[in-house]
C-alpha cells in the first residue's frame, strides 16, 4: 500500500472508532458513523459522494491524470479493484490502558 495512503487511513481512523476505513484500489472509502466528523474529514482532504453514500479520498496524481466519473456503487467498485479493512493501530498507551 502506497505511504501516503497508509498515513492518510490512519489519521481517519483516529477521528473515531465509530468510522470503517478500507481502501479500493487506490481510494480510500469512508463509511461508518461519518456525519458527526464530516467537518473533520474535510479538513484532511476528503471528499463526499451522495451517489456512494460515503466519503472517500484519492492521491494526487502527477501529471493531472483525469479521473472518470461513472455510476459504479460501492459493491462494484469493491469487487472490481479488491477491498482492505484498514484496522486502528494501538498506539503503546492504549495497549497499556486495556491491559490495566
Amino acid at each position: 500500500m502506497d505511504e501516503e495512503i497508509a498515513r492518510k487511513a490512519q489519521e481517519i481512523i483516529r477521528l473515531s472508532g465509530e468510522l470503517k476505513v478500507e481502501v479500493c484500489g487506490v481510494w480510500l472509502w469512508i463509511t461508518g458513523e461519518t456525519r458527526t466528523h464530516s467537518e473533520q474529514l474535510k479538513a484532511l482532504a476528503c471528499r463526499w459522494s451522495p451517489k456512494k453514500v460515503a466519503w472517500y479520498f484519492r492521491k494526487e496524481i502527477a501529471g493531472g491524470r483525469r479521473w472518470h466519473k461513472r455510476n459504479y456503487s460501492l459493491n462494484e467498485i469493491r469487487a472490481r479493484y479488491g477491498s482492505s479493512a484498514i484496522e486502528r493501530e494501538e498506539s503503546p498507551r492504549e495497549r497499556v490502558a486495556v491491559a490495566g
